[in-house]
């Protein structure tokens, strides 16, 4: 039974798009206004102007956050003390963060944020994108959709609103256009360096291990994963909810602790919600062994470095957390010799593998579609 969608096309979904205003029209508007920082989370929808603002080529300095509900607390704080601060996120971290975005409201900060619109088609938003809008407007947050660069003027609008108004105000972005960083401009290249295993390679290692586990994968194993497994059955790949693969994988091995668990996180993924490994310890299923592929930044949208992606040891603060078992591997003669005793173990295992992007060894975006998870409901019901 097919499980996943595959959606062709994916990484090009809106920068083809002629009419998409460009990093450069969107970075000088902002100069022009007075803004002096860019609180952000690298996405799809917005990488180009992520990218052009971290070159450090812009009088704008970027604030590279983990997650998309610190933003509002971080401008706020920049907004306090004098500065004058944007904020940018996709609808769906925009989604996510709204606790943030109440506290914006209700002390009247002025501060407007840029939301990557996924989820747009043809002019109007498919399943992704359509509670954005209905969103805003319960929020009593007001929008504009800039849609065409002709409508760049918006920028300007919406912080002389959010300052008329003293709240928040904020910008749609179905697709921003742009050259894409160079190599030289992108950090990430160089931190990959540091890891010594091939992405392929490391998978396939544990492929050759892997019985009857349930297999979770998340961002970029999404797409090499299905490449090697031999049980399309008993995988879940496509999980469109960034960082929460960890926390399906412990609902599903607490409710069958008879059955082995594996979650293939990505480390740009789990360092958005490093309090699962709490989470997970304090649960402590002894079936689930957590695999973090670190390969030192967000490979599915620009291969951006996350912050701290060359410095976050994974292994131990897993440890710090209380998981019993915990081990880094960047060597695959290592991981091959030590992998029996990592996965014959009875107890919480957290593992994280260093490996080089996956590059041109992933396959195609995969998207999970609804039956899939009502087949693994039917599955794991009969066991």
């Amino acid at each position: 039974m097919k499980r996943t969608e595959i959606a062709d096309g994916y990484d090009n979904e809106f920068y083809n798009q002629p009419e998409a205003p460009k990093a450069l029209q969107i970075l000088e508007a902002l100069e022009q206004a007075g803004v002096t920082h860019m609180v952000a989370l690298a996405d799809n929808w917005t990488v180009r102007l992520h990218e052009l603002i971290a070159s450090g080529k812009s009088s704008i300095k970027l604030v590279h956050t983990c997650r998309e509900g610190e933003n509002v607390p971080i401008a706020a704080g920049l907004l306090t003390a004098g500065k004058k601060p944007v904020l940018m996120m996709q609808n769906s971290g925009f989604h996510e963060s709204l606790d943030s975005v109440r506290f914006g409201i209700e002390f009247g900060l002025p501060l407007v944020t840029l939301i990557g619109y996924r989820g747009w088609g043809n002019g109007s938003p498919n399943i992704r994108g359509r509670f954005t809008e209905p969103t805003l407007r319960a929020w009593d947050i007001p929008y504009e959709i800039l849609d065409d660069a002709k409508k760049i003027s918006a920028i300007g609008r919406a912080l002389e609103l959010a300052e008329r108004r003293q709240g928040p105000t904020a910008l749609l972005f179905p697709g921003i256009g742009g050259r894409p960083a160079t190599k030289d401009e992108n950090s990430s290249a160089i931190l990959a360096k540091q890891a010594r295993m091939d992405y392929l390679e490391s998978l396939r290692c544990l492929a050759s291990h892997r019985t009857d586990q349930l297999v979770i994968t998340h961002e970029t194993a999404d797409r090499v994963w299905p490449l090697i497994s031999k049980q399309e059955e008993l995988d879940v790949v496509g999980l469109g909810l960034m960082s929460k693969a960890g926390s399906l994988g412990l609902g599903i091995a607490m409710a069958h602790p008879d059955r082995k668990v594996w979650v293939l996180d990505g480390d740009g993924s789990l360092a958005m919600n490093l309090g699962c490994l709490a989470t997970e310890a304090d649960v402590r299923p002894r079936n689930l062994v957590h695999f973090v592929i670190q390969n030192f930044e967000y490979e599915i949208t620009a291969k951006q470095a996350f912050p701290m992606a060359d410095g976050i040891d994974f292994a131990a603060i897993a440890r710090a957390c209380g998981i019993p078992r915990a081990f880094t591997f960047d060597d695959i003669g290592e991981l091959k010799r030590g992998l029996p005793e990592v996965l014959s173990g009875d107890d919480l295992t957290f593992v994280s593998l260093k490996v080089k992007p996956a590059g041109k060894q992933a396959g195609p975006h995969r998207q999970l579609m609804p039956e899939g998870l009502k087949y693994l409901r039917t599955l794991l019901a009969g066991t």
